[in-house]
């Protein structure tokens, strides 16, 4: 999920709301319910120096999102600049 101009608070907001939202649906198929979860990984441009690449912004969302994972079903985690590593945000 791309957002342009996102802070890294409103990107963690929205990351939130959609685990929140996709938790709380009722997925159905073929008559059953499907419990379905989310991971999501976030980096914005406001994380980063202006001189990396968009490819290092996708590098970046990509290891929050792999810490996501590690920390459980229905998770966010925002990468951080001052660790070069995913740090929990207090959205997850």
């Amino acid at each position: 999920m791309l957002c342009p101009d996102a802070t890294r608070e409103g990107a963690a907001q929205l990351a939130q709301r959609l685990c929140e939202k996709v938790a709380a649906h009722d997925f159905t198929g073929q008559g059953a319910r499907i419990e379905l979860s989310i991971s999501i990984g976030v980096a914005t441009s406001d994380m980063v120096p202006p001189t990396d690449s968009a490819a290092e912004l996708q590098r970046r969302a990509d290891r929050a999102l792999y810490e996501a994972k590690r920390a459980g079903r229905n998770r966010m985690r925002c990468w951080s600049h001052e660790a070069g590593l995913p740090a929990p945000t207090s959205a997850a």
